[in-house]
């Protein structure tokens, strides 16, 4: 869920709801139309499939605007990216390459990462 105050103009991104599925990549977005800004919250178990996971964003990233939009994407991915873990590396460099890049890496009381493009 994503909660916004009245007074912005936001849609729900048709491809999220299309995407998302459950335990392996549950997804919620909204594009907030006077900034171009697209906010996304993305939950991964621990028990998903990571491979789904990846390709599910691959295809997400690849159909969002991601040169003309503002990207910030929050949410658990259950990665953990303070280590040279293999998931933790692909995830990266694969968020990388849409040019977005992390600016709030998880705790471990949280597991919550935020990442954005500007």
């Amino acid at each position: 869920m994503i909660l916004v105050k009245r007074d912005i103009e936001c849609d729900s991104i048709p491809i999220v709801k299309t995407l998302s599925a459950e335990v392996d990549c549950e997804i919620s977005g909204i594009i907030i139309k006077r900034s171009n800004m697209i906010i996304l919250t993305v939950y991964r178990s621990p028990l998903g499939d990571f491979n789904v996971f990846i390709r599910t964003l691959t295809i997400l990233f690849s159909k969002l605007n991601v040169s003309k939009n503002v990207i910030v994407l929050c949410g658990d991915l259950n990665v953990k990216f303070h280590t040279s873990d293999n998931q933790a590396v692909y995830l990266t460099d694969l968020l990388n390459s849409f040019e977005l890049y992390p600016v709030i890496y998880e705790t471990p009381e949280t597991k919550v990462v935020s990442i954005i493009s500007l």
